[in-house]
């Protein structure tokens, strides 16, 4: 497990959605923004669901592999972020991972 972020559930705090960070957002985004979030984490991916509920924000996309699902359901002109590949997600499909995707309002 040591390529997911913060496993140990007492290092949860450091994960990018935990209510520490979702409240830091809540201070920067204007009313109404939103959030991405890509990862190859399933266990990042879950527990941002979880936070998302926990915490009553609207989902308003999400997909458990966002290159098969979200490509599909989206018109291309709102496909900013799947268009958008960082140097690790380059990597991550060049190893076969699936790529999670959530967009959540604040």
């Amino acid at each position: 497990m040591q390529n997911q972020p913060f496993p140990e559930i007492g290092k949860a705090r450091k994960r990018l959605t935990s209510p520490l960070f979702l409240a830091r957002n809540r201070q920067v985004l204007r009313a109404g923004g939103l959030v991405h979030l890509k990862t190859d984490s399933p266990l990042l991916y879950e527990y941002t669901l979880e936070q998302i509920a926990e915490h009553k924000l609207p989902v308003h996309e999400q997909s458990g592999n966002m290159y098969t699902d979200l490509v599909r359901r989206v018109p291309p002109k709102e496909q900013v972020v799947p268009n958008i590949r960082t140097r690790y997600e380059e990597m991550w499909l060049a190893e076969g991972r699936t790529i999670h995707y959530v967009r959540f309002g604040m």
